[in-house]
């Protein structure tokens, strides 16, 4: 009995440390396993949130133009078996301008309405190697332009843009006063015409700009009176300069 006691007290001390040993390990387990769910969503929040790219909208570039135009006409002859025809505008100065609104770079349009007074010029004389009565008349005219283009454009910088147009309108021709044998109901004249044109626009700081462009309008002349036998077809230069404002224009392009 005295032999059992002391190997009970050994048995019974290895299997309490072993016990209190086993309950802090498994105490630091728990501790490690409740911890790790708090630890994973620290790293979630702490992630860089990407954030949601929407689809870009179409930015409407709306503008309106005032400035000076250059109206430089090709004359025309026309040599028949029956009669010489020559016919002329003279070159004039006028104002132009425009409202403008670009919905992509390939699609826009443009509103113009143009006006200068020119004096338009006619004569009819025999044909080439025939003698006769040389005819014609100068009559200074009022000229109004009414038209609309399409436009495509290209942002080539910041500040510089080009673009092309194509069109047509009206061209209204308003005599002065009556010269020669034009009668009261033909002193207005109402051509319609084609357009063709290109330019740059440079951008200047509050929506302000400056525009050059060419544009070549095709159209007949005026027919001012019987005696004249045929209406002949000629090309309409206009170099212009403007000044710009565009609505809402954004910092970047």
């Amino acid at each position: 009995m005295n032999l059992f006691l002391p190997a009970f007290r050994r048995i019974a001390t290895i299997h309490a440390m072993m016990l209190v040993a086993s309950s802090v390990l498994f105490s630091q387990d728990v501790l490690a396993q409740s911890a790790s769910p708090a630890e994973s969503s620290e790293v979630v929040s702490s992630s860089p949130i990407t954030p949601r790219i929407g689809k870009p909208t179409n930015h409407v570039e709306t503008s309106v133009s005032v400035g000076s135009l250059a109206q430089l006409t090709a004359s025309r002859i026309n040599d028949t078996s029956t009669n010489l025809t020559t016919q002329s505008l003279s070159p004039s100065a006028g104002v132009f301008t425009t409202f403008r609104q670009s919905f992509k770079p390939w699609l826009g349009y443009s509103v113009n309405l143009g006006y200068t007074r020119s004096t338009y010029r006619y004569s009819i004389s025999p044909p080439t190697g025939f003698t006769g009565i040389t005819s014609g008349a100068s009559i200074p005219s009022h000229m109004y332009e009414v038209s609309i283009s399409y436009i495509a454009q290209k942002h080539l910088t910041n500040h510089l843009t080009v673009f092309g147009e194509a069109g047509a309108g009206t061209m209204a021709f308003a005599a002065r006063n009556r010269v020669g044998s034009i009668p009261a109901r033909g002193s207005n004249a109402f051509r319609p015409e084609g357009i063709a044109g290109f330019g740059v626009d440079y951008r200047l700081p509050h929506g302000l700009g400056l525009r050059a462009q060419y544009r070549g309008l095709f159209l007949k002349y005026p027919y001012p009176g019987d005696d004249l036998p045929t209406k002949l077809k000629t090309v309409i230069s206009e170099p212009n300069l403007s000044l710009t404002y565009t609505f809402g224009r954004s910092g970047h392009r």
